[in-house]
């Protein structure tokens, strides 16, 4: 978890109010997060995976090199963001 909060934290800077980063990030990694904070869950921080289920399955969950992640404001945006630009994932 903190290797993908530093990931989207990394990214911060990226983020210009346009779609745009997010497509970029999205496009240039085989595995990509969306990560918000969360009450909910035990450490505050929430994840979503956006692209590349069925390869971090495939991969023993172990992250590939390229991967990276998305801040954002809210869980409502990490799955918009996922409705949007998510990929499709069945263990079928």
């Amino acid at each position: 978890m903190q290797e993908l909060v530093a990931m989207a934290n990394a990214n911060i800077p990226l983020m210009d109010g346009t779609i745009d980063p997010v497509v970029t990030i999205i496009d240039e990694n085989d595995v990509v997060f969306a990560v918000f904070e969360d009450s909910e869950f035990e450490d505050g921080i929430g994840f979503l995976i956006i692209k590349g289920a069925a390869l971090l399955v495939d991969n023993g969950y172990r992250l590939p090199d390229r991967t990276d992640a998305i801040p954002c404001t809210s869980r409502k945006q990490a799955f918009a963001i996922q409705d949007v630009f998510g990929e499709p994932f069945s263990l079928h």
